[in-house]
């Protein structure tokens, strides 16, 4: 995760007091351990003598909790078991790396189609500030990892058939594309207003009462004879700001759905602040119009439309129409682009200076649709 502030740190443990030691550094500093057996105390470099054992299992059990409530942006790795064997009576080492960036970027084809075959990590070329490419350390595939997701329904996008089915659109996500691993919060805008449940996980039945706990207002505005006129204010990025800010609580990875047609009344921020406020939390929005009948934003003329697109694509994500898609295939589609970006994990390079480093991600030989999640990298 981001941003990644300091420089490497080796510690090596040859006895109980080593351990102490490295405790205490480590709660000092914010780092994530990482022991090449975590499972086998025997490969950890240190005696395991009955009173030193509890002494050195209540050290990282406390520095555990330390870590926890940190919530330190490091990423921390072991030096291999080959490497250990390979270095004759050499000791095992905790080895904390703090200046590593992971980025999920997302690559689809000129069409916005998925890829036909994987990219090699090797075909991936990065630059800061535009400066000199460089290859990535590593390259995966998201795949199954955890994801917290928001769902923005704007009510007013929504037309009426929609909505009274969308509990059952996005329940249905489950299993196949939301697993209960990730984490699911609804948010809903109806007359000036946002009702939400929040962070529920990818289970079918749990989904659809979500839903049903966000929609509450709407669908008892909807039952009522005569209802009073809604506010015609439409606090859009305010909303989208809110949900941003709301996901940058969370570790791991982050998205947002809005699914509105972008229009904005009255908002204290701007679509541009809610980009920036993207960017820097890694949270990647994609958008979703249920009215547009062509399929990319680009291309259409209107003011909300336009900033929607932009602020999707200029934090990782894409917008969309439901064009001739229902909308259950299109929520399919979102989840599956999120599984099928490629993690790119490099070193911070020594001569860039602390602010916001403009990042860009090149494919070898491809014509491609590439959006990293975050056009702009803090650096600190």
């Amino acid at each position: 995760e981001l941003p990644l502030r300091k420089k490497a740190k080796t510690v090596r443990t040859t006895g109980t007091t080593s351990v102490d030691a490295w405790a205490s550094l480590a709660a000092k500093e914010h780092f994530i351990l990482a022991a090449p057996d975590a499972y086998n105390p025997a490969s950890w470099g240190f005696k395991m003598d009955p009173p030193g054992f509890l002494k050195q299992w209540l050290c990282l059990c406390l520095l555990g909790i330390v870590l926890c409530m940190s919530r330190a942006p490091l990423t921390a790795q072991a030096i291999s078991s080959q490497e250990q064997s390979a270095q004759s009576g050499a000791i095992p080492i905790f080895h904390v790396e703090t200046n590593l960036v992971q980025i999920p970027v997302l690559v689809l084809t000129p069409e916005l189609k998925k890829l036909s075959s994987p990219i090699a990590s090797n075909r991936f070329s990065i630059s800061l500030n535009n400066d000199p490419p460089f290859r990535p350390r590593y390259a995966r595939i998201e795949g199954d990892d955890p994801i917290h997701l928001a769902i923005v329904l704007d009510a007013r996008s929504l037309e009426k058939d929609l909505l009274p089915k969308i509990d059952s659109t996005i329940a249905g996500l489950a299993p196949s594309f939301l697993h209960p691993n990730d984490r699911v919060s609804i948010y809903v805008m109806s007359c000036g207003q946002m009702k939400a449940a929040r962070d529920v996980p990818g289970d079918r039945i749990q989904l659809k009462n979500a839903v049903d706990v966000a929609l509450s207002s709407w669908t008892a505005r909807r039952q009522l004879r005569n209802a009073p006129p809604c506010s015609s204010d439409a606090h859009l990025w305010d909303y989208l700001a809110y949900v941003t800010n709301e996901l940058a609580k969370q570790s791991g990875w982050r998205a947002i759905w809005a699914v509105t047609d972008g229009s904005d009344r009255k908002s204290k921020y701007s679509s541009d602040a809610v980009t920036k406020m993207a960017q820097h939390s890694q949270v990647t929005i994609f958008g979703l119009d249920p009215y547009r009948a062509g399929p990319r934003n680009g291309f259409f003329p209107d003011v909300g439309v336009t900033r929607l697109s932009a602020v999707c694509e200029l934090s990782g994500g894409v917008s969309l129409s439901l064009y001739n898609d229902s909308l259950a295939k299109r929520m399919q589609q979102f989840t599956q682009m999120m599984r099928d970006r490629y993690v790119l994990e490099f070193q911070r390079p020594r001569n860039i200076k602390a602010g916001d480093a403009l990042l860009t991600v090149k494919v070898d030989g491809m014509n491609a649709f590439i959006r990293p999640a975050g056009d702009l990298v803090p650096i600190r």
